[in-house]
């Protein structure tokens, strides 16, 4: 996350200046809190954005309903929040450009990933969901090589969209509009924060699973920063408060619905390289966990020691008094390389 960052604010500041990453780190310091830095962390820069819009959309619909009050001013407000949509729409591009440029796996890399996800999917009876955070393309990517007829996603299977890329009209998958996964599929992708591939266009209002090999052209992302085209990316890229409505939203919701029923169905969890920050998945898997009597089974896969096994159990909802987590809880701290091959693997199965 450091390095995106730093690299996004070298590209804002190649394109638009230094003054003008100054003034994004100062608006988005107003949103967080103190102490906190948005230098190092990508979602706390960009993600301000989504919050002072959503503030500023909201003044201008108290503008036109007050009595007294210009047209004039209500057509400022409408000024002010199509700016910030653009620097908005500007900082989401650069973030998800170099993702995109940046998540394209070596061979190595990619057979530890393939290796990983057949072992989890192979290791249990039934459906298995991928619940995803991240925005990048590398899961699907595997998974769609490794199960292919046995894989969903958060795209239809029988609903097209047609999109307009830079004057070229071409036909795509249509993201989900509800939950109608297909029952013989057993293996399950859910992107709950959106992905690189997924787009919508404005104008239409139709949501669409682009390909990889566009959204790795750097023309879309330059339409995108330009403002010469109605089709924007879509992610939760929020602050922390606004991502809880931003998942309430068509297709996060449905990705969040789909998850919930997943996991309070399942006895085995496993999470990989999850920060515990999200503030909506917390929410989702602490109340799951604690409606159940008998505890699933939880692995988690984090690399390095800072994070600390009480803050998992927090993050669960399991307390002092609850007493020792050995019994539900594995925590393997060498990251995901090799996770199936590992002494913690070995003791999450025989739980």
């Amino acid at each position: 996350m450091q390095k995106i960052t730093q690299e996004v604010m070298s590209r804002i500041e190649a394109s638009q200046g230094s003054d003008v990453v100054s003034a994004m780190q100062k608006i988005a310091m107003q949103v967080l809190k103190d102490g906190v830095s948005c230098d190092e962390d990508f979602e706390r820069l960009v993600g301000a954005f989504d919050a002072q819009r959503r503030t500023l959309e909201l003044m201008r619909l108290l503008a036109g309903a007050t009595a007294g009050v210009g047209q004039d001013k209500v057509d400022a407000l409408k000024v002010a929040v199509d700016f910030t949509q653009e620097t908005l729409d500007m900082g989401v591009s650069h973030v998800l450009q170099v993702i995109a440029e940046r998540s394209i796996a070596s061979e190595s890399l990619r057979l530890d990933l393939d290796s990983l996800v057949k072992v989890v999917s192979d290791s249990f009876d039934g459906n298995v969901t991928f619940g995803n955070l991240n925005y990048d393309s590398l899961l699907l990517a595997s998974l769609t090589s490794g199960f292919g007829p046995k894989l969903a996603d958060m795209a239809s299977g029988y609903e097209k969209t047609v999109v307009t890329i830079n004057g070229i009209s071409e036909t795509f998958p249509s993201l989900r509009k509800s939950g109608d996964f297909p029952s013989d599929r057993r293996i399950l992708l859910l992107q709950l924060h959106g992905c690189i591939c997924f787009w919508r266009d404005r104008r239409q209002g139709v949501t669409a699973k682009l390909s990889t090999d566009i959204v790795r052209d750097p023309e879309i992302w330059d339409a995108v920063r330009s403002g010469d085209t109605n089709i924007r990316p879509m992610v939760v890229l929020s602050s922390r408060h606004d991502k809880a409505q931003q998942v309430l939203e068509q297709p996060f919701n449905i990705a969040y619905e789909k998850f919930r029923e997943s996991i309070s169905t399942s006895n085995a969890w496993i999470v990989i390289g999850y920060s515990f920050r999200d503030a909506p998945v917390n929410e989702l898997l602490r109340s799951e966990f604690l409606k159940r009597s008998n505890k699933p089974s939880v692995l988690i896969s984090t690399y390095g020691t800072d994070l600390a096994r009480v803050a998992v159990e927090q993050a669960f909802g399991w307390g002092a008094e609850d007493g020792s987590s050995d019994s539900w809880l594995t925590i393997s701290r060498d990251g995901a390389s090799g996770l199936e091959k590992s002494v913690e693997w070995e003791i999450f199965m025989g739980k």
